[in-house]
């Protein structure tokens, strides 16, 4: 039986989210479906024992800005560091047609990684077998612990929800 997922990268596009409900919430404006889903997700991950995190770069880019909102939602996640490998295998994920950006999310090696592109997304759903090729062939050739690693799920903050 596999463990449920209980570790989440969030993208940008969930980041902004979550910041605009936040946002939206202070003035009593009405919130979209998606950021209702991001502002659900951050407190579900608070109250129960849900880790996020985001990237190095997305956290750089937010601790630019002194707003209020955008620090209770640093609050709410921790910062994925990149290991050893992780340019080595964000480069080869570039060559399956994913942005810079959107090929080191991929390449950070954590379980699940949410997100509202929907280009990420069905990228990754059509070329995820050909990945799990190259990925496969990758480990035969890495040391322990970095031969154990697995491509994470993709998906959007919703169906996180569910599963949790």
């Amino acid at each position: 039986m596999s463990t449920p997922v209980s570790v989440f990268l969030l993208d940008k596009s969930v980041l902004r989210k979550a910041i605009a409900s936040l946002i939206k919430v202070e003035f009593e404006h009405p919130l979209s479906a998606q950021e209702l889903e991001a502002l659900s997700l951050l407190y579900f991950a608070q109250r129960h024992d849900v880790r996020l995190f985001i990237s190095e770069e997305a956290f750089n880019i937010l601790g630019r800005f002194s707003r209020p909102e955008i620090q209770i939602v640093l609050d709410f996640v921790k910062v994925m560091k990149a290991t050893r490998y992780f340019k080595r295998w964000a480069r080869r994920l570039r060559e399956y047609g994913f942005t810079r950006e959107d090929a080191k999310l991929l390449a950070l090696g954590v379980q699940a990684i949410l997100t509202f592109d929907l280009s990420l997304l069905n990228n990754y759903q059509l070329k995820r077998s050909h990945i799990e090729k190259r990925l496969d062939e990758m480990r035969k050739a890495l040391p322990t612990p970095f031969n154990l690693v697995k491509l994470p799920s993709v998906m959007l903050p919703k169906e996180a929800l569910t599963l949790l």
